[in-house]
């Protein structure tokens, strides 16, 4: 996209903050906003499209 340097490291800072404050223990998840999207996973996902991961939607 065109998100610029500085506000794309912000959104990578909060959704890593948010996504071990709502997921804890969790060994995949992923978290969206409106510029980014984060996603971890201790199983190899990198070129895969996911269509069947649960989700838990979590507003704030």
């Amino acid at each position: 996209g065109n998100l610029g340097q500085d506000a794309c490291n912000d959104c990578i800072s909060n959704s890593t903050q948010q996504i071990v404050a709502y997921c804890p223990n969790a060994t995949d998840a992923i978290i969206w906003y409106e510029n980014c999207q984060l996603r971890y996973s201790d199983t190899y996902f990198f070129g895969s499209l996911d269509v069947n991961h649960s989700s838990n939607w979590r507003w704030t």
